[in-house]
């Protein structure tokens, strides 16, 4: 979920949700023509060795470096996880930021239709809902929740 939103950005956060590792949509999309590229490639390293032009020894290569980092950026992604939901002094990030001023209400609990959530309220009416995955443990859950429905208490948000 997580790359390109305010909360993948956001560096100034009292706390935060972290879920299991969520695929890139890019990565799911192209996966078939990664895998098709990276066997040619492998295929063509043998050449690289048999006297053959310099660029093409260079292009192999560098496909393979790619690919090199490419493996070592998602496995450090994995290892970090995907931030589900999280809350600043500029307001709750769910996963794009609602500052606290336009917060009508925080929701934390079971849905009917997501199971574990956390919901915000706006004041316009529109509520976003975050799903939390059954992965995330309860007392991480229980902690985030009780230090969310705090910050907004102390805010003058109901629960």
């Amino acid at each position: 979920m997580a790359t390109g939103t305010a909360l993948h950005a956001a560096d100034d956060l009292d706390a935060v949700l972290v879920g299991p590792w969520v695929w890139p949509g890019w990565l799911i999309r192209f996966r078939f023509a990664l895998v098709l590229l990276l066997a040619a490639d492998a295929a063509l390293l043998p050449l690289t060795f048999s006297g053959v032009s310099w660029v093409f020894s260079a292009v192999v290569v560098g496909v393979l470096a790619a690919y090199a980092v490419l493996i070592f950026v998602l496995v450090m992604q994995a290892k970090s996880g995907t931030r589900l939901v999280g809350y600043s002094p500029r307001g709750v990030f769910a996963p794009d930021l609602v500052p606290w001023e336009r917060v009508a209400r925080v929701t934390v609990g079971k849905t009917a239709r997501a199971g574990r959530a956390v919901t915000i309220e706006r004041a316009d009416g529109d509520p976003v809902e975050v799903a939390i995955p059954p992965t995330v443990t309860e007392p991480e859950y229980r902690a985030f929740a009780g230090a969310l429905r705090a910050q907004a208490t102390a805010r003058g948000i109901p629960d």
